[in-house]
């Protein structure tokens, strides 16, 4: 029997490799006698249970974005073949193997003649497509990876926080307000399926791809909204309904996407995206229209996407309504949310304030911007940063007399505190 190769008639069921379930992949660089300087790519993915399902790449290489290049199913392998590399001596594949690329692999779709897959590795994400020709073992392994941001996307809308004196005025005013749910905002686009991300406006290069770890990729959207740009918060809930702290959330996003989707499946959470906002309406720029009118948009939406995976968060106009939802949003009684209100560009937190001390200070690139460290104590380790609530001549100043200011209480604003003694979104309100 050849090396790797249990059966070599076995070369298995592709639908059995499920949605949304990391398994191992491995690219093997083969040197055949057969074929001497005429290297082939051995891709293989699976797990010990099924076994490695394997594609001989002729042409030694992974196709680039939009590029597709012939794979040829091979026989099934031992999942311990994964590991080999050296001198194959047996007459079947006889020459050397060495590997190149090893990782996890998700597979995202299924369809009657494809299976759409994500790898990662140390080389980073990417995506990919097998399609089938019509004969059993062929396919084409076309790279279906974005690098691209859509031009009609911006980042995380800001909000102004709505001070104690101003909150009668804010609830009064005949405008709108909504929960504020406590997760991270994404950028949901429907254009044939359906690609959540986000972008950073301090980091240069690919957004951020969420949609494996928020689990979109079975989710089926009507085919009639292609076109369509939606902004989410993207929140998590428990087996019970509730929605977790902000720093779980951090977790599953900042986990690698074969990580976040086994961390979501064994704690037994559910990814969901809230409705709150509307950037494209298929195909057309709708950013510019009233809050109204891109509310009632939204609602159509809800109606017609999968409720287990999207939330519209409530709404009122009334003051009466609008105070008592928040002040149960306060009390602990919204399982969607303990953040506060949102509503015309301006926000009501529940937020605390605490004592910490300055612990050093510096300026962002480019001479703008800059942050202040802090410690919990005088002296102690440095437990964040702040990055707001200073003008830049206080920047200027605590930058420059950095060695003034060590070690005295300075009061910060903030949403909530990590279990590692950092805070969630500190404000700089000043010296204590």
């Amino acid at each position: 029997m050849a090396k790797g190769i249990p059966s070599m008639s076995d070369y298995g069921d592709l639908t059995l490799l499920q949605p949304d379930t990391p398994y191992d992949f491995v690219v093997q660089h083969h040197d055949t006698v057969k074929r001497p300087g005429r290297p082939h790519y051995d891709f293989r993915i699976g797990d010990p249970k099924l076994k490695m399902y394997s594609f001989a790449i002729p042409k030694a290489k992974f196709p680039e974005e939009k590029e597709k290049v012939l794979a040829i199913q091979t026989q099934l392998h031992d999942f311990s073949y994964n590991k080999f590399q050296g001198e194959l001596k047996s007459r079947y594949g006889k020459g050397f193997v060495k590997r190149v690329d090893e990782g996890k692999a998700v597979i995202t779709k299924h369809s009657p003649n494809a299976m759409h897959f994500l790898l990662s590795s140390p080389k980073g994400y990417r995506r990919y497509m097998l399609l089938n020709t019509g004969k059993p073992t062929e396919f084409l392994l076309v790279n279906r990876t974005h690098k691209d941001t859509p031009a009609a996307i911006g980042v995380k809308p800001a909000y102004k926080r709505v001070t104690q004196e101003q909150l009668d005025e804010f609830m009064d005013s005949p405008g709108m307000v909504q929960e504020k749910l406590d997760g991270a905002h994404g950028i949901l686009d429907i254009d044939g399926g359906a690609r959540l991300y986000s972008v950073r406006p301090s980091v240069t290069g690919d957004p951020i791809e969420h949609t494996e770890r928020a689990m979109l990729t079975g989710v089926e959207l009507p085919p009639d909204l292609n076109g369509t740009t939606l902004r989410t918060e993207i929140f998590l809930q428990d087996r019970q309904g509730n929605a977790l702290p902000f720093e779980n959330v951090s977790r599953v996003l900042n986990s690698r996407i074969p990580n976040s989707i086994e961390l979501v499946k064994n704690s037994g959470w559910t990814v969901r995206l809230g409705l709150i906002g509307i950037d494209r309406y298929k195909g057309i720029d709708v950013r510019q229209w009233d809050d109204a009118s891109k509310r009632g948009l939204l609602e159509e939406i809800y109606r017609r996407v999968p409720g287990k995976k999207f939330y519209l968060p409530k709404s009122d106009t009334e003051p009466a309504r609008k105070r008592q939802m928040l002040a149960d949003i306060l009390a602990g009684n919204n399982p969607m949310t303990n953040e506060g209100v949102i509503g015309g560009g301006r926000k009501v937190t529940s937020t605390g304030s605490k004592v910490v001390y300055f612990a050093g200070a510096e300026r962002g690139e480019g001479s703008k911007g800059g942050r202040i460290f802090f410690s919990n104590e005088p002296g102690g380790e440095i437990k964040g940063s702040i990055g707001s609530g200073f003008s830049e001549s206080e920047l200027h100043e605590l930058v420059r007399y950095s060695g003034r200011f060590s070690r005295k209480p300075l009061v910060v604003g903030y949403k909530s505190q990590f279990r590692t003694g950092g805070l969630r979104s500190p404000v700089f309100e000043g010296f204590a």
